[in-house]
């Protein structure tokens, strides 16, 4: 791990331990204000559930996938259908790209892009190309990915953070003194 691979929002070691500790990246700002996990942990979504756990560093990277989308074993799986990191679809070999996941489609064979999903697919509440919180709030899907939390657990950005997309922080005047 060097200064230039470190915070790159790509695991160049097995366990993640690169990611852990950036503040300007989406998982930080997950794994720290939703989920509460400690410095040394990466936030998850157990499997068949839809709230956030904290994965230890034991668990990531051992070669058995223990939760959703296998996010502890992103490094072992998917590699192959692009360079960004992806999603693993249960009980099978096929991997979808991150914006798949809670758009309303069913994509991989058993739903489980769509059941980490707070909502069920259509709402009686939402209108179409809304995403539901966990509340039942209904936002614009477009806010879905957009670096902010616009749900009250932060929902709209779970898994947003195997995306290209960064936090940048833009220097404020404080910042030079």
């Amino acid at each position: 791990m060097t200064r230039y691979t470190q915070c790159n929002n790509k695991w160049n070691c097995l366990n993640g331990e690169d990611e852990l500790n950036c503040p300007h990246s989406l998982g930080y700002k997950i794994r720290n204000n939703i989920a509460n996990c400690s410095h040394n942990e990466h936030y998850c979504v157990k499997l068949n559930q839809t709230q956030l756990f904290c994965l230890p560093l034991e668990k990531v990277g051992d070669g058995r996938i223990d939760y959703l989308g296998a996010i502890d074993e992103r490094t072992n799986y998917c590699s192959h259908i692009t360079n960004l990191l992806s999603f693993k679809c249960l009980d099978s070999d096929e991997c979808i790209i991150p914006r798949l996941i809670c758009d309303g489609h069913k994509c991989c064979p058993l739903a489980d892009d769509e059941h980490v999903c707070s909502g069920q697919y259509p709402s009686r509440d939402c209108q179409r190309g809304e995403f539901v919180c966990k509340n039942k709030t209904c936002i614009n899907r477009s806010l879905r990915c957009d670096l902010k939390f616009d749900c009250l657990e932060g929902e709209d950005e779970w898994f947003c953070d195997l995306t290209e997309k960064r936090l940048i922080k833009i220097p404020s005047f404080d910042d030079f003194n």
